[in-house]
């Protein structure tokens, strides 16, 4: 099968190539060509760019909540403002990176990052990257990458903004923000302060009766700061600071009546530094960053209780290193060379002692551009003080056709998965012989701008991908015990379709947005034993079809709109499913202007049918909930 692929691959690549002799001549963006390595060199793959767009539906908006307006996506949730993680074509949460200024930010203990902990609004570019080659990103990108960056805007400005919002549920949500600065220094911070009761009704499908939730308020605040400065026009300078903390209760599972307090803290401390500069035909990139996680779990009889039932701290640090080097050879044709250092260590009770761990990677990548067709290869080798691990692979190519109307992509190489240091090292849990997970990925897509006039643009993106993991690590009962073992091999497949429309009248914009997503993800061999059950058996928590279609109407100061948010149902054991469901969300918002101050009002409506549905067993959702905003916004 995947020497088939391979060869299949190999044949659209060729076709693509043969394309470029055509008449036709484009310039491609040279920003690509200078910019990130993650804008450089991934030809053929699909990446999404989304940006706040929502930021006047709500004062604060997380990372989970900007993902579920802005695409159909799959996100496993707890309930409203407790842990959320991100599945990327169906991969699941430890197999989809989150990458932050260009590092990963994982969890190193447990392997996935909780996205309701990360503030969208404190970021100037987010992009959902499908594709998300693992010669970039390393370790555990099956399903794909979310990027997280501040990039600067070299002008002279100053702007300010404030908010503050009130909804169901007992929530309060505030948020500032400043960014100001000329062509040799850019600053900007966000600030945010979130709370709730989340004392929600919904009816217990396991004990069969309204229940309120109870125990399941949170708090949580932050600040992300960012620096750019220009010395020289030939060099450059980035810092970055991003410090939260969130508190919160946990509430008990559905169908369980128990008056155990459970409680959870989560802080980070993220800083970063990053120098370039610029010669006549090359860019030298350093990069450095920190990162430090702080977990703490508490459990106790009653909320009054004075001893603890359970005491868990788990701190983790990471300290990572990057140097790039990149040499424009021809105006076509631009070759990179890359070494990066990961050391990271954790200390758990449950893991006897401190555990550390060291990676060094060498990447070298080229890309080569004329008239409408790039294509880029890159390959990585790393070394790493626990595992082999091969030599990783990705080629790309992507072809512009018919006076740019129509683009054809494809992606093809290898991707691999380290285990977490929970699935090692877990006292009575842990398997210190796992191998890590290995295999590749394809994709093809097509997209094509049917209009673009100045009153009518319409564009579809249709996208089909395979990824084949090997040695897959999956947690399995051994008695009585839970432990990881490489017992299987999955395959991820699906199509995804997104559509664009946009209509202009002379002070009315209608803007269309819709996307549909087909999964058909499935446990393909087992490596022991024969449990014919788990044979071809899909991936839990992964829907066959998602959807996600979000209409929104303007008129001069005026906004209103809409979202349908649609999955099919998906299992969590072996022979029980959660019910589909399909979620209403409406707002409308009004813009006030005195010269250079603007003051937003509006009105959000979540869960409009009251639809009772849950994104995880046993932890139902919130039903309607209302919330209500002011903004105020000065630009100089």
């Amino acid at each position: 099968m995947k020497k088939r692929i391979f060869i299949t691959f190999c044949c659209v690549f060729v076709v693509l190539c043969s394309s470029v002799a055509q008449d036709t001549v484009h310039t491609l963006n040279k920003v690509q060509v200078v910019g990130r390595r993650s804008d450089a060199f991934e030809s053929g793959m699909k990446k999404q760019i989304i940006s706040d767009e929502n930021s006047a539906k709500s004062t604060s908006i997380s990372l989970s909540e900007l993902l579920l307006q802005s695409s159909p996506l799959l996100v496993k949730s707890s309930g409203a403002g407790s842990t959320s993680s991100i599945s990327l074509r169906g991969a699941g949460a430890s197999r989809s990176q989150i990458s932050w200024e260009g590092f990963p930010i994982n969890s190193l203990t447990a392997g996935v990052n909780d996205i309701s902990l990360v503030p969208a609004q404190g970021f100037n570019y987010i992009a959902i990257n499908h594709g998300a080659a693992a010669t970039q990103f390393g370790s555990g990108s099956f399903g794909g990458a979310i990027e997280l960056q501040n990039r600067p805007q070299w002008d002279n400005r100053f702007m300010a903004q404030a908010s503050a919002g009130i909804g169901s549920f007992e929530t309060y949500k505030t948020q500032a923000g400043v960014a100001l600065g000329n062509e040799r220094v850019q600053y900007n911070s966000s600030f945010f302060y979130n709370q709730a009761a989340n004392n929600f009704t919904y009816f217990d499908t396991i004990a069969q009766k309204e229940c309120e939730r109870k125990n399941a308020d949170f708090y949580g605040y932050g600040t992300i700061h960012n620096i750019h400065v220009r010395p020289t026009k030939k060099t450059t300078l980035h810092g970055s600071l991003w410090y939260q903390v969130k508190d919160m209760n946990l509430p008990a599972i559905a169908g369980n009546n128990s008056n155990y307090a459970e409680n959870q803290v989560d802080s980070s401390l993220k800083a970063m530094v990053h120098f370039r500069s610029y010669f006549n035909k090359s860019v030298l990139s350093v990069r450095a960053a920190y990162v430090y996680d702080y977990l703490r779990y508490t459990k106790k009889v009653a909320p009054q209780a004075e001893k603890y039932m359970t005491y868990s701290v788990i701190e983790a640090n990471r300290f990572l290193q990057s140097a790039q080097f990149r040499h424009f050879t021809t105006d076509e044709l631009t070759l990179d060379a890359e070494l990066q250092s990961n050391y990271s260590k954790a200390e758990v009770l449950s893991y006897y002692a401190p555990k550390s761990e060291y990676s060094l990677a060498g990447i070298v990548s080229a890309q080569y551009t004329k008239r409408n067709f790039q294509g880029a290869a890159s390959l990585r080798k790393e070394y790493n003080t626990q595992y082999e691990i091969p030599f990783i692979f990705n080629i790309g190519a992507q072809q512009k056709m018919w006076d740019n109307k129509l683009l054809l992509r494809a992606n093809f190489g290898s991707k691999y998965r380290t285990p977490t240091f929970n699935d090692l090292y877990w006292e009575g849990w842990g398997n210190p012989d796992l191998k890590p997970e290995h295999g590749y990925s394809v994709e093809g897509g097509v997209v094509v701008d049917w209009l673009k006039t100045n009153k009518n643009v319409l564009s579809s993106d249709v996208t089909a991908f395979f990824s084949s993991i090997n040695n897959m690590i999956m947690w399995v009962p051994v008695g009585a015990v839970w432990n990881p073992l490489n017992i299987a091999q999955a395959q991820l497949r699906g199509v995804e379709l997104q559509v664009n429309y946009i209509r202009k009248w002379t002070s009315w914009e209608w803007n269309n947005r819709a996307s549909c997503n087909y999964n058909f993800s499935i446990i393909s061999k087992i490596n022991d034993g024969d449990d014919s059950q788990m044979l071809n058996h899909a991936l839990y928590y992964v829907p066959k079809i998602s959807l996600n279609y979000s209409p929104s109407l303007s008129y001069k100061r005026f906004e209103t709109g809409a979202m349908l948010n649609m999955q099919s149902a998906r299992y969590f054991v072996l022979t029980q499913q959660l019910a589909a469901f399909v979620l209403f969300d409406a707002f409308a918002a009004y813009t006030h202007s005195w010269e250079k101050i603007n003051l937003t009002s509006s009105v959000l409506c979540k869960n409009i049918g009251n639809t009772a549905y849950e994104l995880t067993r046993s932890f139902p959702m919130p039903g309607r909930y209302w919330e209500f905003n002011l903004k105020f916004t000065f630009n100089n």
